[in-house]
Order: structure tokens, then C-alpha cells, then sequence
């Protein structure tokens, strides 16, 4: 009464250079529910970004679930005490190991046709010499993001690109529910934001932050690639100028292909394709 699939040596790859392999997927259905899936990924998996190199990941626990709907496929993921081992490449995987990472897409019965997205990492452990653990140090860390996605019926396309294209084309845009990371003692978090894509892929809209320790993270912005020290340090000041009781409300916006904090132009913003 069950449908099982075992593939070995599979692999996902994007037109962008995205992919994701495993030496072994295991997925298996109820003979009357043939369109919800379960999986799980015994062995791991390695994840390969363009320029970056590939990052095989390990844990204890990796599943998820796939369910096809009329409107958008619900998709569920989950992995525990996760250990990232970079194998090469000029940069480096931002985490060590999390103790929990868990992913959600599904439509919202609130809105005619808008779906939720959830990311929680929990028990985050900054990779040696990368950008996140000289912001806080060795102490473990947290995220979660929560957000609506409007127009998610136009999630449709061919490759990646295609779909994100299409979708924003439509006037698909996020609304921030929830948005916070911390580590060490430097956090940041949401109060409210809309974010979309531009027809140049990358990333469009405002983030209201409120962020503690601002100025020492944004100074540690200066050794990563592709922003000045100058942007940096500026950005340090306009932060510091707003701080109070070591907590300080910025103004993240993505605009025109670049992201500003206040009036500094920080960095190109986002290319999410």
C-alpha cells in the first residue's frame, strides 16, 4: 500500500549553476495519496554555488515532504545537528553546524492567492574566518524569517529565473512577518518590510531595522567583498549617530541595483537571479 523510490547519485541542478547532490534519496507515498511525498536524504547531500565551491552537509536528521495542491505545491524540510565541511572554492560556507534548520512554503487560506514562507535556523555556529563570525565571535546564533508572498499562483517558469521573472512581473512582492538574526551580542530585526525583484534580478524594496550593536558589526562590513571601507566605516557612524541604549532603527533599502543604510550607498543589492 506504500510507493517507494530510491534514487542513488542524484542530482538538481539549476541553469544558473545551482545544484544539489546526494549519494542517496529515499521517498515514499501512500498508495492513496500518490501526491504527497516524503524524503529523506540518509547520506547527506552537497550543495554547489556558482564561484563559490561545493559544501557538503551532514546531520543526524535531514527529511522533508513535497504535497501537490491546486495552487501551489506545499513543501516541508527539516535537518538536525547539521555540520557544513566546505570541499574547495574562493568562498567560504558562512556556517560550521545548526543544531536546527527548518524551511516551509504553503498557501494561506487568509489570501485568495498568497503563500507563506518560513526559515528558522536555531544553534548556529559561524564558520573560522568568514565575515559572520568576526561579527560575533564564537557564541552560537539564530534566525527567522516569516513573510507572505502575494501572487503565488504566478510562480511559474522555466528554470529558476524564469519563475522569479514571471512572478514579479505580476507584482508579486514579500511582506515581512518576522524577520531576526543574532549572534554573539550584535542582532537585528525587522520591524516591517516589502521586498521584490527587478528586471535585473536583483533585489527591490525597504526593511525597517532595528538593530543592537549596529556600529561594531557594520565596521567588520569593511574586509567583505565588494564594499568599500569607506561605505563601511560611514555606515558605522550613521548607525552610531542613531544609537540608543545601544540599539539604533535603520533604514535598509534596495533601490536602482544597490542597497543603502540611511543615505549610504552600502553595496549592490541582492542578485536573486
Amino acid at each position: 500500500f506504500r510507493l517507494s523510490v530510491t534514487l542513488a547519485g542524484a542530482r538538481l541542478a539549476t541553469e544558473g549553476g545551482h545544484a544539489l547532490s546526494t549519494p542517496r534519496l529515499e521517498a515514499v507515498a501512500a498508495a492513496y495519496r500518490p501526491d504527497r511525498w516524503t524524503f529523506r536524504l540518509p547520506e547527506g547531500f552537497t550543495l554547489e554555488r556558482p564561484l563559490v565551491g561545493p559544501t557538503r552537509v551532514t546531520g543526524r536528521l535531514m527529511r522533508g515532504s513535497v504535497s501537490a495542491t491546486d495552487r501551489l505545491p506545499r513543501i516541508a524540510v527539516e535537518g538536525r545537528e547539521l555540520t557544513f565541511t566546505p570541499a574547495g572554492g574562493a568562498v567560504l560556507f558562512p556556517l560550521a553546524s545548526a543544531g536546527r534548520v527548518d524551511f516551509a512554503l504553503q498557501s494561506r487560506p487568509e489570501g485568495p492567492d498568497e503563500a507563506g514562507v518560513l526559515l528558522r535556523i536555531e544553534n548556529a555556529v559561524a564558520a573560522p574566518g568568514t565575515l559572520l563570525q568576526r561579527i560575533g565571535g564564537d557564541p552560537k546564533g539564530r534566525l527567522v524569517w516569516e513573510g507572505v508572498l502575494s501572487q503565488a499562483g504566478a510562480l511559474r517558469g522555466s528554470g529558476w529565473s524564469g519563475l522569479v521573472r514571471n512572478w514579479a512581473q505580476t507584482g508579486g512582492e514579500m511582506r515581512v512577518l518576522q524577520g531576526e538574526a543574532a549572534v554573539g551580542e550584535a542582532s537585528a530585526k525587522v520591524e516591517r518590510g516589502r521586498l521584490t525583484v527587478g528586471g535585473d534580478g536583483r533585489l527591490r524594496g525597504e526593511l525597517d531595522l532595528s538593530v543592537r550593536r549596529g556600529p561594531r558589526a557594520l565596521l567588520e562590513l569593511r574586509g567583505a567583498p565588494r564594499i568599500t571601507p569607506e561605505a563601511a566605516t560611514a555606515a558605522a557612524a550613521i548607525a552610531e549617530a542613531r544609537e540608543e541604549n545601544q540599539t539604533a532603527r535603520l533604514p535598509l533599502v534596495f533601490e536602482a541595483g544597490v542597497v543603502t543604510v540611511g543615505p549610504v550607498a552600502l553595496a549592490p543589492a541582492l542578485k536573486v537571479y
